[in-house]
């Protein structure tokens, strides 16, 4: 799935979706594979899914859900997995509340 999204990023570089999937299939990817492998891609899935929201796509599901939503409800849950210990931070560059996620609730 991550090639597949890379392909769309490379033929369509200005739609969220193929940003949103590649985040996706990288934190899937992160979920089978253990912590210490999530870590190591934190914070590439956080980017994919920053840039898929701010890309803004009209895209909505068959059930109706729209992409910028999901990219927000994504965001949310990986803000509030993350762990908050410092060293991670100041090795991965990740951290549970971030500034991204109080100006994703302005933006509501």
């Amino acid at each position: 799935m991550e090639k597949t999204a890379d392909e769309g990023i490379k033929l369509a570089p200005t739609h969220g979706e193929c940003y949103f999937m590649r985040g996706l299939a990288k934190a899937r990817r992160g979920t089978t594979k253990g912590v210490l492998s999530s870590l190591f891609s934190a914070r590439s899935i956080e980017k994919d899914w920053l840039k898929a929201s701010e890309l803004k796509s009209t895209y909505k599901t068959p059930t109706g859900e729209d992409l910028v939503a999901s990219c927000y409800l994504s965001l949310g849950v990986y803000y509030r997995l993350c762990p908050s210990f410092f060293l991670l931070k100041l090795i991965f560059g990740i951290k549970a509340i971030s500034i991204n996620l109080l100006i994703i609730v302005k933006s509501l």
